[in-house]
């Protein structure tokens, strides 16, 4: 008898180990959502949703390259932080500042108080402006302190990264035409993979992860976007892009990891593009997106 029970012990131990683990995304529900969610929008709309507990994801255009905008901001200040983890440089670096970077800093489409003398800034300050307040300038000078584009598309290389590339600086994407070319993309799962290193402190110091994601979770921007459609005491570190609206139709992106109020995280990647309407109703867009990534994860 005794013998008997102890098969039957192990006979349920097997069981329940041999059970699949249950997955966090009900993905038949997020892709009726999603689909349906794109087609009210009028435009395209990528995403990648990642569960960083249990591995589980789901993607709407996956391998589909959008234009990143200024969520190409996050890339840049990796490659910084980068450096200031080597050594190469430090936060409280003064990076000498020409009057061209003065302007483009002060002109930024979130207004900048910086002195039109100013002389100098620090690394610190410039990275607050480039995440915090998306500064297309300040972004500029870092891409040039770190060594320029080749610099910024080393992080994905170097963390085996494909699908994002890296091709200008803002100054140019900020001319007459330059959002008609397909360059400065990235695509929804690369910058899940981009986002999920970062969260596993896999690009960057445990300190380095921490001024980051601290400046993401400060960010300014964008908070009609993902943040709108989240859960009281959900907590979202975060960056944003916006294009230009051209014959009534515009670009919106935002990227995130979110921390639920039980601390599960999720990794999420909205990117629309061509779509028609205001400004506002493209964030509602992209806010409808987080909602229903979340209610879709147990």
């Amino acid at each position: 008898m005794q013998n008997i029970h102890s098969i039957a012990i192990a006979l349920s131990m097997l069981c329940a180990f041999s059970l699949p683990a249950q997955a966090s995304l009900d993905k038949p529900l997020l892709e009726k959502e999603l689909q349906k969610i794109e087609k009210t929008s009028g435009g395209s709309l990528g995403v990648g949703a990642y569960d960083v507990k249990t591995g589980d994801s789901f993607y709407l255009h996956r391998d589909t390259p959008y234009q990143m905008l200024s969520v190409g901001k996050l890339p840049i200040a990796i490659a910084v932080l980068q450096q200031v983890d080597s050594g190469k440089l430090s936060l409280d670096a003064p990076i000498k500042l020409t009057k061209q970077d003065v302007l483009a800093i002060r002109n930024s489409s979130v207004p900048d108080k910086m002195p039109a003398n100013t002389k100098s800034c620090s690394v610190q300050s410039l990275l607050e402006r480039t995440i915090c307040n998306s500064n297309n300038g300040s972004a500029d000078v870092l891409t040039r302190t770190v060594g320029g584009i080749e610099a910024i598309n080393k992080v994905f290389t170097d963390n085996d990264i494909e699908g994002i590339r890296v091709d200008r600086l803002y100054q140019q994407l900020t001319q007459p035409g330059a959002e008609d070319k397909l360059l400065d993309t990235a695509t929804p799962k690369a910058i899940c993979q981009l986002l999920l290193k970062l969260e596993e402190g896999k690009t960057l110091s445990p300190k380095s992860t921490e001024t980051l994601l601290s400046m993401m979770h400060k960010a300014i921007t964008g908070v009609n976007r993902i943040k709108a459609g989240v859960p009281t005491g959900t907590k979202v570190a975060h960056k944003t892009g916006t294009g230009p609206v051209k014959s009534g139709r515009g670009s919106a992106n935002d990227v995130a990891i979110i921390t639920k109020p039980n601390g599960d995280k999720v990794i999420l990647a909205v990117f629309l593009s061509d779509a028609p309407g205001s400004s506002s109703k493209r964030d509602q867009v992209l806010a409808a997106v987080s909602r229903s990534v979340l209610k879709a994860t147990n």
